[in-house]
């Protein structure tokens, strides 16, 4: 991995900094909840122990408060503008769909009531495919049944049937018979799938209990079909909220809070403020920050119960648990998803029985606008020292990258194809761990190149060095040679002579890597076929070691150099001598000429032992061998050497390789094609 990607990795732990900011403002903002939770416990209690001094304000005028059981006959009637019209219709009453409750299975009849200052309003949508309306001397007809129990507890009975679409009179049932009542008032209109009633009736006629029934009478049939709303022999509770408690409590509502009061079923007979009619809390400097912090900082755990229960009744846990004796308080998701809601839960108790509970409402918007705004900015100045910490750590790591690359490439580049060396590296000055390490490549290249080039004039130091006491014992074994010695003393000087000349030998091969050096520095360069020259020299090694095989092989297109032949003589004299010295006789000696693009490939094979791997890249360098038989000739390895100046002089290159069979190996020197060959 590259150190640019690395340190761009590390950078990514500034991200811990927003994470931690926003762990810190979720817990500030529980605290925050807390209180707010606290807070509005407080005031629910309040308002209870109010309400409990004051008990005549929990009556339902004028029928006293029922027991804690509900049931699905129950009607609660919704809170009405005042500009309602008797017209048939409901699109005045301002009713949300929740407000519309269905009876039957398949449902056969919906129905809604409402109540405001004077009326209770009731209307009622009837499937029924034929509507039969009155007709003289026909008793069967579509008719709407209202039973409900007087402020005094006495059963009544209201008939609602009609001759035709329009007003209709309300029949009040006086003993058997039916007489109209003028305090009540209907409208009857069909529509597509049956008929639909709305009704007006003085509030003053209705006590604890209402209920509804339809009477469908189809032509020829003697059963009447009824569908009531409720099923027992008694109408359900009729339930609505009370105008004198609400004003009682219409000093405690406030800003972003709604109070509820239930009687001991759950029913709201009280409500003061609407949280939903709240607008949402101030947008930020920062919206979209604050959309995604609120999906990580949740608002609540559960939508709020207050909306999706049954219409006026709450069955909210919080509420369960204070009408059964238990304060509570739950944080609930707000319809918008954004905000949270906190609702605080008490029961109302006097004489020892619950008599309902205070509900308190509150959304978290103060909350939210101050922790959001908090988030944001948080985030949003984390996430720009991130980024500028990314960049700046991405700026660093590309010039620590680029300084290294040029160390890399000076240390690439610090010993050249020919075994100079230099010592120049780029930082040398800088005062950082790379600039010493630059310092100290070079002044280890340096102590380097000081030894390679002693190694290098060192032959030539020996040989000019030990030339003067080799003439000295030279002369001296002359002037032996004329002494009259014994027979063991000539012994003796025989081998010292021998010794003499072997130690000669020596220094001549050590002093022609020099000679041939000097001889590429002042040599004339010429343009000649390599054609020629291979094939006059290999006359010659064919004549001089007939104990071996020898093959030839030339390219078919002319081969011109540009170089100096003599040189390119001594090469192959070299490569030859090479191929000789390690073939068995007899053995196989193949010299191929040939051209590759634009490339002379000059090749020497043999066959003999092969060359270790590790040896084909060092066995080019100076005093390097590896013969495995020993003879009278001294071998310092620098036959190769020397071919490889040469090869190199030349611009070209040479390189060996074992045989594919592993019977020999083979040198090869590329030479590149004269300029002027390939004009002509």
């Amino acid at each position: 991995m590259r150190l640019r990607t690395q340190l761009l990795l590390v950078s990514l732990l500034t991200l811990a900094l927003p994470w931690a900011g926003c762990q810190y403002v979720r817990e500030f903002e529980s605290a925050l909840r807390q209180s707010q939770q606290d807070s509005l416990a407080d005031g629910a209690s309040a308002i209870a122990a109010m309400l409990a001094e004051r008990p005549a304000l929990l009556v339902r005028d004028p029928v006293q408060l029922v027991s804690g059981r509900s049931s699905d006959s129950d009607i609660y009637a919704a809170r009405l503008p005042s500009f309602v019209t008797l017209d048939g219709f409901v699109g005045d009453w301002g009713l949300q769909q929740e407000d519309f409750h269905e009876i039957g299975d398949p449902a056969s009849m919906r129905y809604a009531a409402g109540i405001d200052k004077t009326d209770v309003w009731l209307y009622l949508e009837v499937k029924d495919d034929n509507v039969r309306y009155e007709t003289p001397g026909n008793d069967h007809s579509d008719q709407v049944l209202i039973d409900y129990e007087d402020p005094a507890g006495a059963p009544q009975r209201l008939l609602i049937a009609t001759a035709a679409r329009g007003r209709s009179a309300v029949r009040h049932r006086v003993g058997v018979q039916w007489a109209n009542e003028p305090r009540a008032q209907a409208v009857w209109e069909e529509n597509r799938d049956g008929y639909q009633v709305e009704l007006r009736l003085r509030n003053m006629l209705i006590g604890a209990r209402l209920g509804i029934s339809i009477i469908d009478a189809d032509e020829g049939n003697d059963v009447i079909t009824q569908t009531s709303t409720f099923p027992s022999s008694r109408p359900g509770m009729f339930m609505h909220r009370l105008t004198s408690l609400e004003d009682a409590l219409a000093n405690f509502g406030f800003g972003n809070r709604r109070i509820v009061v239930t009687d001991p079923a759950g029913w709201v007979i009280a409500a003061v403020g609407d949280t939903r009619a709240l607008p949402g809390s101030e947008q930020g400097n920062y919206p979209l920050v604050e959309r995604l912090l609120r999906r990580i900082v949740s608002p609540g755990r559960e939508p709020d119960p207050m909306r999706e229960a049954r219409q006026g009744q709450l069955r909210s846990a919080e509420v369960s648990n204070a009408l059964h004796g238990q304060a509570d308080a739950r944080w609930y998701r707000a319809e918008d998803e954004r905000s949270a809601i906190v609702v605080a839960a008490h029961p109302i108790e006097t004489d020892a029985r619950v008599r309902g509970a205070v509900v308190l409402e509150q959304t978290s918007d103060a909350i939210l606008t101050l922790t959001d705004r908090a988030l944001a900015r948080l985030l949003v100045l984390t996430l720009f020292a991130t980024l500028v910490a990314a960049l700046g750590l991405l700026g660093f790591a590309t010039f620590l990258s680029i300084r290294i690359q040029r160390l890399s490439r000076a240390a690439e580049l610090a010993v050249s194809p020919d075994g100079s060396i230099s010592d120049v590296f780029p930082g040398t000055k800088s005062a950082d761990e790379l600039g010493d390490l630059s310092r100290n490549f070079a002044g280890l290249l340096g102590r380097l190149r000081e030894h390679t080039d002693y190694l290098r004039s060192l032959a030539s130091k020996l040989s000019h060095e030990l030339r003067t006491p080799l003439a000295v014992v030279q002369s001296s074994l002359d002037n032996l040679d004329a002494a009259d010695l014994s027979d063991n003393a000539k012994v003796y000087a025989k081998r010292a002579r021998e010794g003499s000349q072997r130690l000669r030998s020596i220094l001549t091969a050590m002093s022609e890597a020099s000679r041939v050096e000097q001889s590429i520095a002042h040599a004339d360069v010429e343009n000649f076929d390599l054609t020629e020259l291979v094939e006059g020299c290999f006359s010659g090694y064919r004549d001089v070691h007939t104990n071996r095989q020898f093959t030839l092989t030339l390219a078919q297109s002319p081969c011109r150099v540009d170089g100096v032949p003599e040189l390119i003589a001594q090469m192959l004299d070299k490569l030859v001598d090479n191929a000789v010295d390690f073939s068995p006789d007899n053995g196989q000696i193949s010299v191929a000429l040939q051209v590759d693009a634009d490339l002379v490939l000059l090749s020497v094979a043999n066959e003999g032992p092969v060359l270790p791997e590790k040896m084909q890249s060092q066995i080019f360098d100076s005093m390097v061998s590896v013969r495995e038989r020993k003879g009278t000739e001294p071998h310092l390895g620098f036959g190769l050497h020397i071919a490889r100046l040469i090869a190199e002089s030349h611009n070209g290159t040479i390189g060996c390789r074992n045989l594919r069979d592993g019977s020999g190996a083979r040198f090869t020197v590329s030479l590149p094609l004269s300029r002027i060959a390939d004009i002509a």
